[in-house]
Order: C-alpha cells, then sequence, then structure tokens
C-alpha cells in the first residue's frame, strides 16, 4: 500500500513539474525576466569569469563531498551543520552576484573590453610575468591535486573546491595587478 503511495506521489510530483514548466514557459513576464538574468550573468561573465565559475561551482563540491565527511565523522549533527552551512552558502553567494553585477555594470559604462581584453593587453606588454604566474597557477593546481588525492576522493573534493574558491579572489588581484602594469607600459611607448 506505502510503495503505491510512494510511486503515485512520484508521479504527480513530476507531472506538476512538467505542467509548472510549461505554464511558465508561456508566460511573457517571465520569459523576459529570465533573458534580462540571462544578460546580467553573460555581463558578469565577461568582466569577472573566474569568480562568476567560483561563486556558481565553487560551492557544490564542498555541500556533496562535505557533507558525506561530516556524516562520517559526526553523524547526523554534522550532516546538519553542513547543510546549514549550504544555506549561508546560498546566502552568500547571491549577495556576491548582485554585487559582482553592479561592479560589471560599471565597468561597462566606463567602456571596460572585458576580461579578454584585459588579458590580451597583459600578454602584449608583460608576456613574461603573466606566462611565468600562469606556469606557476597551473603547477600549483596540479600538485595541489596530487597531494588531496592521497587522501581520498570526497576530501580532495571538498579541500580542493574550497582551496579554488579562496583562490580566485587572490588570482583577480594578479590579473588586476599586470593590467595596472601593462595598461602603464602601454602609456609609455
Amino acid at each position: 500500500m506505502q510503495s503505491e503511495i510512494a510511486g503515485l506521489a512520484f508521479v504527480t510530483f513530476f507531472v506538476l513539474l512538467i505542467l509548472f514548466i510549461i505554464f511558465a514557459s508561456k508566460n511573457k513576464k517571465l520569459m523576459n525576466q529570465a533573458k534580462e538574468n540571462i544578460k546580467k550573468q553573460d555581463l558578469v561573465a565577461k568582466h569577472y569569469p573566474a569568480i562568476n565559475v567560483a561563486l556558481r561551482f565553487g560551492f557544490i563540491g564542498p555541500i556533496i563531498s562535505g557533507n558525506q565527511l561530516a556524516l562520517q565523522a559526526y553523524g547526523k549533527t554534522g550532516g546538519s551543520v553542513v547543510v546549514g552551512l549550504a544555506l549561508l552558502a546560498i546566502a552568500f553567494t547571491y549577495k556576491a552576484s548582485l554585487f559582482l553585477e553592479k561592479k560589471a555594470k560599471l565597468r561597462e559604462a566606463e567602456g571596460d573590453g572585458g576580461f579578454k581584453v584585459r588579458v590580451k593587453l597583459i600578454k602584449k606588454h608583460c608576456p613574461t610575468d603573466y606566462n611565468a604566474y600562469t606556469i606557476i597557477a597551473c603547477f600549483g593546481g596540479s600538485f595541489l591535486g596530487v597531494y588531496l588525492s592521497g587522501f581520498g576522493i570526497n576530501q580532495a573534493i571538498t579541500f580542493g573546491s574550497l582551496i579554488f574558491i579562496l583562490f580566485t579572489p587572490l588570482d583577480h588581484w594578479v590579473h588586476h595587478k599586470f593590467f595596472e602594469k601593462a595598461k602603464q607600459r602601454a602609456s609609455t611607448n
């Protein structure tokens, strides 16, 4: 009896989900809002690609794998703590994405060409420094991955993702410093 009810509830949920998706796709207001959100996300990705990826996907690994680690180590209490931290991460991600949208709009209004244009200028005027930084970052990430893989997959995913999230602002700062240096060299030439 219970298995029939569970199966019926499962089917009902998916039928209602499909109906909601169909009605939502016909709603002009929702479609316009979705298009506007996509434009905002593309603008953020244009100016802050690494931070955008870190905010979107960086918390997934620690939540999934970290939850397994917390459940193994602390039981249900540890799992509850991870769920609470996940809710906090959602709020942090939302606020950070709003902040990045504002910053990206300001950069666009100033006529900034985006991250790719900045990197082209950096590669043109500071190629040695930029290539050295890129090689060091790649080798550092590779060695970190090899080191963390010795602890187990859950630990590697959890701590690797957290280190990626923490490294992203440093990477942005380094790119900004290289861009300032490249602008200075471009103006003296």
